[in-house]
């Protein structure tokens, strides 16, 4: 059963609120320390709660009176939202569980970025916060720590910092899901063929990465994309086991 409530929603969304016009005030003064480990933590909690949603769950629930987790690979992830409620739902699911990390990553940039003292920690925030939205996508509070696959969540990653990673996912993952008709293989060798391109690239000249204007790379960004290229392979044992086994399931659309 969902572990959503009305109330506790309304709780969380308050909550938020009073954090944004709390922080807009300091942007008056000068942060302390313990005052920036504050914004750390409040920045961790926001993200991970907002990645937490589980989007294909709700609209399941919402429009079908559904529960997904129940249904084909029983994660709340867009591809089985697409299997079990239509390609629309599931397309839809793959574009809100993406915007659960670009709303938060560029969310800090807003309402941080003017605050004195920050200025050496908003980079850092912004890719920390693409970790915690990832993980919290795989492992919601909402649904006693179970989620997605984190494929829509890391090409949200992409979406929200670079444009030349985000077309050599697509990229890969459209050759080699034609190729082998399998969503999880196209997934998983797109995510680590991405995160190797990051690291050379960055290695070679962190300016050929093509970040987003008002973004530039660091080592947190790598680190960032590595951790949750680890985390996608590793929410995806069981479709690796099944790829071995000539047991896991082919895209039926594409002939």
């Amino acid at each position: 059963m969902l572990i959503i409530k009305r109330d506790f929603i309304k709780t969380i969304v308050l909550q938020l609120l009073n954090f944004i016009n709390t922080i807009k005030k300091l942007g008056v003064i000068v942060l302390t320390t313990l005052e920036i480990v504050l914004i750390y933590a409040a920045t961790i909690i926001v993200c991970y709660l907002i990645g937490a949603i589980p989007n294909g769950l709700l609209l399941g629930k919402i429009f079908k009176r559904v529960d997904i987790r129940s249904e084909g690979s029983h994660n709340t992830g867009g591809t089985n939202a697409g299997r079990v409620l239509g390609y629309k739902f599931g397309i839809l699911t793959i574009a809100l569980d993406a915007l659960k990390i670009v709303v938060p990553f560029w969310l800090i940039k807003l309402i941080l970025g003017n605050v004195q003292g920050l200025e050496n920690h908003i980079y850092n925030l912004q890719y920390i916060s693409l970790i915690v939205a990832c993980l919290a996508h795989c492992f919601s509070v909402y649904i006693k720590f179970k989620g997605g696959k984190a494929v829509a969540t890391f090409f949200g990653c992409l979406l929200a910092t670079n444009y030349i990673l985000l077309l050599i996912f697509m990229a890969i993952f459209a050759i080699v899901l034609l190729i082998s008709k399998y969503v999880s293989l196209g997934s998983m060798i797109a995510a680590f063929a991405t995160s190797l391109v990051t690291l050379i690239l960055y290695l070679i000249n962190p300016q050929m990465l093509g970040m987003w204007p008002g973004l530039q790379s660091s080592v947190l960004f790598v680190i960032s994309i590595f951790f949750n290229t680890l985390l996608l392979l590793i929410r995806h044992r069981e479709n690796i086991v099944r790829l071995i086994n000539k047991t896991e399931s082919k895209v039926k659309w594409l002939k």
